[in-house]
């Protein structure tokens, strides 16, 4: 409440899965994917490298607290080292550079099918420790 005013949660509804793809002059906003058998993934980040992990069930009911702490750990295992390049960089680009980026990293099959992953994720982890260039 606000004072009197009772808040509006609906935008809560759109707080997972929703993403912002690059496009030139103004953004596409997504509010997450029309399949939701998708969405039962996040993206974890970490020392430049990305990974998927699912969160949710084929039954949509939430992994246990063991589950996902051990794929956490088995992530932080596999992904030791900092990539000196990791693709993720181009998005702090400016908008319509990243713009055109995005256009040629989805033109190819994979690269496509990776961008669908991460845009089709209930949300976005980083693990990264603080590191300075």
């Amino acid at each position: 409440m606000a004072g009197s005013t009772p808040f509006d949660m609906s935008p809560y509804l759109s707080i997972f899965g929703t993403t912002r793809i690059p496009k030139k002059g103004c953004d596409e906003i997504r509010y997450g994917s029309t399949n939701e058998n998708q969405q039962r993934h996040i993206i974890v980040l970490h020392n430049g490298h990305v990974f998927t992990m699912p969160v949710l069930s084929p039954s949509r009911e939430p992994l246990s607290l063991s589950a996902l702490t051990a794929m956490f750990i088995s992530i932080i295992k596999r992904s030791p080292e900092r990539l000196s390049h990791s693709v993720g960089i181009v998005s702090s680009d400016n908008r319509d550079r990243w713009a055109e980026l995005y256009e040629q990293l989805k033109a190819h099959p994979t690269n496509s099918a990776h961008l669908s992953c991460i845009e089709d994720a209930l949300f976005a982890v980083c693990l990264d420790q603080e590191f300075e260039p």
